[in-house]
């Protein structure tokens, strides 16, 4: 017996207090005082666990009687509407000081599925007063109830200190990141919203939205990389996600000004397109018909632009089903690009319908209106209806939104009409805009050498052929210099200039040319 009371005084010592099994081995080894002393404590205690277990279960009804409360006042109107929303706030204030009460002494009283209960209850009892301030319009107290010292937040990362690996703390953490991206603070959002992807999403549903809703605060932070790998991480873990569409745009849409990453953006943005018919999302037809004017820019800016009907024709049509303005806008404008950058009669004349149904749409745009204008201007010019462009390009022309190849379709418009005044006055602008740029692109150069050549058809029918001569000499350069010479020639046989004519024949000669000189139809007279 001396031994067993060793070993008893042992354990209850390292034990640092009496369980059921010390209790009956205390009886064994004859500590029948000191068994019955721990029996009646253990006996205390889980009567003290069950009154507080009671008292958390009325402050759970009270709880919920203040989540009814508020569905309740949805339907309602006016006073009684108000009334109902008091009588929720009040259950759910009761609630809250409940729950934090107990807050105080179930760490010590109760198992931990009970701490942890409770102290997450801490912050959802404050959470759900949010929506019942805003619509009783008690703004201030719903900035402290939300941010203060033991405010929303607050309550919510204690609980989620307590117990970072809990489902509980997962669904808090989104909560508090969503809560502060709303409120424009992405780099805190983005902080919590690591603590849901960290732990790896006990739900699947948790886990897609926080990295979706991670890659978009990392990318409102400029971490243009980091939120590139999470976006394409996202499509590699969540397949099957119906977050799939909108994390397949925001990934293209975040390579758009890297003119490496074209065919990373194609595939995002087909990934997207595919997500949303194969599973047939009805939710998501603005996501499809944005992946549909995407793909379609992408193969016109691919110079290909019989591919990119493919993808704009179907997304106009749907816009036009849905009425989703902008985007139908949009995608209109850059369907008839497509189609006059096809460039044959039909499809020309399909661009100028769609422009001019464009147009209407964008009466309240005057950036669309300019952009359309040009497009028009375009559309008549290609077609040879030089009078319509004249007309489209004024538009653009007034508000001085006119590009230099438009500046000069403008000009050869106004001389295809007989206008050689107005078509000098547009050439010589553009040219002086052009000079004042000074290192240009080769696009821009090639607008300025048919200005120069244009200024020299204008003189030619003018009959100054001094000026005229002038400006070939200029535009004499590249693709554009048989032509010009041959115009410089014909210039000095019409001046009787007969050696220096003999001159530039045998340059054009020299460079292939036929030698004998006849002028073009844009200067014969």
């Amino acid at each position: 017996m001396a031994g067993l009371s060793v070993i008893f005084t042992l354990i209850v010592i390292c034990s640092g207090g009496w369980g059921l099994d010390d209790i009956s081995f205390g009886i064994k080894s004859g500590h029948y005082e000191e068994s019955l002393s721990a029996l009646e404590q253990i006996y205390e205690a889980n009567r003290q666990k069950e009154k507080l277990t009671y008292e958390i279960a009325r402050v759970e009804e009270l709880y919920k009687k203040g989540l009814e409360e508020t569905q309740k006042a949805e339907l309602l109107h006016g006073d009684e509407k108000e009334r109902t929303l008091k009588s929720a706030l009040d259950y759910l204030v009761a609630a809250h000081a409940g729950f934090k009460l107990a807050a105080y002494d179930v760490r010590n009283r109760l198992d931990v599925p009970y701490r942890k209960f409770v102290m997450f209850r801490v912050g959802d009892s404050l959470r759900s007063q949010l929506p019942v301030l805003k619509a009783l319009k008690r703004e201030e107290l719903y900035e402290s109830t939300l941010l203060g010292k033991n405010g929303v937040i607050t309550s919510y990362r204690e609980a989620i200190e307590a117990y970072p690996d809990s489902m509980e703390a997962e669904f808090a953490a989104f909560w508090v990141g969503t809560t502060l991206y709303m409120r424009g603070d992405v780099r805190k959002a983005a902080e919590y919203y690591r603590m849901v992807k960290d732990h790896g999403g006990s739900s699947l549903k948790l886990a897609d939205d926080s990295r979706y809703m991670l890659g978009r605060c990392l990318w409102d932070m400029g971490d243009v990389e980091e939120a590139q790998a999470t976006f394409e991480s996202f499509l590699e873990d969540f397949p099957e996600s119906a977050l799939t569409p909108s994390v397949a745009i925001a990934a293209g849409d975040s390579y758009a000004f890297d003119p490496k990453s074209l065919p990373k953006r194609m595939k995002a943005y087909k990934i997207a397109l595919k997500s949303i018919e194969e599973k047939k999302y009805e939710l998501y037809k603005l996501e499809a018909m944005t992946s549909m004017l995407r793909l379609g820019e992408i193969y016109l800016e691919l110079g290909s632009p019989d591919e990119a009907v493919k993808y704009l024709k179907p997304c106009v049509s749907r816009n036009r089903a849905n009425g989703y303005a902008p985007l139908m806008l949009e995608s209109m404008i850059k369907l008839s690009q497509s189609y006059i950058e096809i460039g044959d009669v039909p499809h020309l004349r399909e661009a100028v319908q769609i422009l001019r149904e464009a147009s209407k749409l964008a009466e309240d745009d005057i950036s669309r209106r300019i952009d359309i204008a040009s497009l028009l201007g375009q559309a008549y010019y290609e077609l040879g209806q030089y009078g319509n462009a004249v007309k489209a390009y004024r538009i653009a022309w007034n508000c001085k939104r006119l590009d230099y190849e438009n500046g000069y379709r403008l000009a050869d418009s106004y001389f295809e009409i007989g206008d050689y005044d107005r078509a000098l006055e547009v050439s010589r602008n553009f040219i002086e805009r052009i000079a004042d740029i000074g290192r240009v692109s080769p696009e821009i150069r090639r607008s300025l050498l048919k200005l120069y050549l244009l200024v020299g058809d204008i003189m030619f029918r003018k009959g100054e052929y001094e000026k005229a001569v002038e400006a070939y000499r200029q535009g004499a350069q590249g693709n554009f210099k048989l032509y010009a010479l041959e115009q410089m020639a014909e210039c000095y046989v019409r001046t009787g200039q007969s050696s220096e004519a003999d001159k530039i024949k045998k340059i054009i000669k020299d460079l292939g040319g036929r030698g004998d000189i006849q002028a073009s139809s844009l200067s014969s007279q």
